[in-house]
C-alpha cells in the first residue's frame, strides 16, 4: 500500500510500540493521535472511522461523543497534576473507583444506580461514610472539571449522594479515667540496683473563684490528684 494511502487513512505504527495508531482532526480543529490499542490494521481502521464519526456528530450534530472513565482519569490527572497537591491522594481513591466500574464504562451513561451501586459496594468492604464521601467527590470534580475544561457535556449523576458522617469530638479524660489508666499502664518498675526512679510531669488543675487554673507539678514518683492527694509509683 502507498504511503499516500496510509496518510490518508490516519494509521500508522510508532517505533516503540506495537499498536496501530490514529491521526485525525477533532471538533476543535486540532489534529488528534492516539493509540487504536490494538495489532490488527482492519480492527484500527474500524475504530478511527468511528472516531471520526463521533467528531462529525458533535461538530454537525451537536451530539456528544463518547467519553469514558478511563479517558476522564487519565486527562483530569494530567490537567491538575500541577495545580493540586493531593495528586497522589487523587491516584489512590481513582484507584477505588476503578475496581468498580467496569472498563470502559461511557460517563455519558452514568447514571444515579451506577453511583448508589458503588455506595453499596464500598459499604460492604467496611469502608466509612467520610471515606466514601471524598472518593465521589472526587469523582464529581473531574466531571466538572471536564466540563469546564474540556467542554464535555456530561450529566453529574454523583451530585445528591453524599452520605452522612460521624463527628467524632475529642474530649478530655476525667480524673478518675486518667487515674486508671495509670495504673493499667503504669512502667514496669526498675530494678533497685539501677537506681533509677519514675518521674511524673504532671498539671495539676484547680479553680479559684471559678475559673480554672493550671499549675505545673514535676514531682518524682509521684502522681498528683485532686485535694493534694497523690498515687506514688514505685
Amino acid at each position: 500500500m502507498s504511503k499516500q494511502r496510509k496518510k490518508r487513512e490516519g494509521l500508522k505504527q510508532r517505533s516503540g510500540s506495537k499498536y496501530w495508531w490514529a491521526s485525525y482532526t477533532d471538533a476543535s480543529g486540532e489534529r488528534v493521535q492516539r493509540s487504536t490499542r490494538t495489532t490488527s490494521k482492519s480492527k484500527a481502521l474500524k475504530l478511527l472511522n468511528s472516531w471520526k464519526t463521533q467528531v462529525w456528530n458533535q461538530d454537525v450534530r451537536q451530539v456528544e461523543p463518547d467519553r469514558t472513565f478511563e479517558q476522564l482519569v487519565v486527562l483530569y490527572l494530567n490537567g491538575t497534576k500541577d495545580e493540586k497537591r493531593s495528586s497522589d491522594t487523587d491516584i489512590k481513591r481513582f484507584k477505588a473507583l476503578a475496581a468498580y466500574f467496569r472498563e470502559g464504562l461511557l460517563m455519558n451513561a452514568l447514571s444515579a444506580p451506577d453511583i448508589t451501586g458503588y455506595v453499596g459496594h464500598r459499604q460492604s468492604l467496611g469502608v466509612t461514610n467520610k471515606t466514601i464521601n471524598k472518593e465521589l467527590s472526587l469523582l464529581s470534580s473531574a466531571i466538572k472539571w471536564s466540563k469546564k475544561r474540556l467542554g464535555w457535556d456530561l450529566t453529574n449523576p454523583v451530585l445528591g449522594h453524599r452520605l452522612p458522617e460521624e463527628n467524632e469530638e475529642a474530649r478530655c479524660l476525667s480524673v478518675d479515667e486518667l487515674t486508671r489508666l495509670l495504673l493499667r499502664n503504669r512502667i514496669a518498675p526498675c530494678g533497685k540496683s539501677s537506681g533509677m526512679r519514675f518521674a511524673a510531669n504532671w498539671r495539676k488543675r484547680t479553680t479559684t473563684a471559678g475559673k480554672a487554673r493550671v499549675q505545673d507539678h514535676q514531682v518524682p514518683g509521684r502522681v498528683p490528684l485532686q485535694n493534694d492527694d497523690h498515687i506514688r509509683i514505685p
